[in-house]
């Protein structure tokens, strides 16, 4: 069975179609993909799109990150067309905002990280239960992002709170006791934030594989701290884009407050994740500068409350193991769960 790429990079888990490819009835099908994220302007017209799919019998729209790719581009008028044809969706982001949506009994979605590879130390002994610690929350922040500028302003200076904010050529030198590992705090403090991004894709080699720095459990860090905070990638109402950055806590059985999109608890337990006892009623707000301060505040006052604290571990005890086995089980079967959904619609 011929499979047909549109564009060049086809997507990071083509074993998957290859597989389902040697195993369906008919072989005689033309497969083509379509890899949106890696698509060219031009390969996103609409009349370039629509000529592809019509010259295949079947055909896989992968969106590996988010729809905003090419902002000229109407994604309603792209999935009106698509949705027309015999077109299937592989998707990892979810934009609510749209008119149109892919048809969702063709469509496979996913939380990004469900396909990303997280480094959890093999002898890692998640803290289920309280124990003393330095610091009750974490704040670790990249690249530079408005709301992460205004949440490092308001808790960098409570002494419950490790925060760095390593992206920010302001406040990357802060004075702060360095947890990091050295080869991880050495190639990020080394790289110039005033003109570029922090970059935190550079691998580092654990227990016989390499991992990006963003995808590795900060040990020292998680040793030291209680729990997270987390401020996401990419912030648009109604958007669905979850990375590494909110994995961690989960695959990790640690609690965490977040910042991103409003309504992602509801999108991470359609996936089979719980937030009982995470004390995230702002999750549900739609304004993103209420929704964010009413994060910080919730923050400020578990950080400043041990007996708080305390209770968060017990409270949260059997949602963090259910989350972590969630994360392991969704994370380990995901390409063959992939490889089943994509045979079933090579069999339609």
């Amino acid at each position: 069975m011929p499979i047909n790429k549109y564009n060049t990079t086809i997507s990071g888990f083509a074993q998957c179609f290859d597989r389902a490819c040697q195993s369906v009835i008919n072989k005689d099908k033309n497969v083509g993909i379509i890899n949106w994220w890696w698509t060219t302007e031009e390969e996103a017209q609409l009349e370039n799109l629509k000529k592809f799919v019509e010259s295949q019998d079947i055909c896989f729209f992968v969106s590996e990150e988010i729809f905003d790719k090419h902002y000229s581009i109407d994604m309603n008028k792209v999935f009106d067309m698509l949705n027309s044809h015999n077109v299937y969706y592989i998707v990892f982001s979810q934009d609510l905002t749209l008119d149109v949506q892919p048809v969702p009994h063709r469509t496979y979605y996913n939380p990004w990280f469900f396909k990303t590879h997280l480094y959890v130390p093999s002898n890692y002994v998640p803290d289920l239960d309280y124990i003393e610690k330095p610091y009750t929350f974490n704040l670790m922040l990249g690249t530079r992002k408005p709301y992460r500028t205004i949440a490092y302003r308001v808790l960098k200076d409570n002494k419950n709170i490790y925060s760095k904010y390593l992206g920010h050529p302001t406040f990357k030198f802060d004075n702060i006791p360095n947890l990091d590992e050295d080869e991880v705090y050495t190639d990020l403090i080394s790289q110039d934030v005033v003109r570029n991004k922090l970059h935190t894709m550079k691998f580092l080699e654990k227990e016989g594989r390499k991992y990006a720095i963003s995808h590795v459990v900060p040990e020292k860090i998680y040793a030291n701290t209680h729990f997270d905070i987390v401020t996401e990638t990419f912030v648009k109402h109604q958007n669905m884009f979850i990375t590494e950055k909110t994995a961690k806590p989960l695959a990790t059985g640690r609690f965490f407050c977040w910042f991103n999109s409003n309504d992602v608890m509801t999108y991470l337990e359609q996936h089979g994740f719980s937030f009982m006892h995470y004390e995230a009623e702002y999750d549900k707000m739609h304004n993103d500068v209420d929704r964010l301060d009413a994060m910080l505040e919730v923050v400020e006052e578990i950080s400043n409350n041990p007996l708080y604290v305390k209770d968060i571990y017990e409270r949260s005890r059997q949602v963090r193991i259910h989350n972590m086995n969630v994360f392991k089980e969704q994370t380990t079967n995901f390409e063959n769960r992939l490889t089943e959904w994509i045979i079933d619609c090579l069999n339609r």
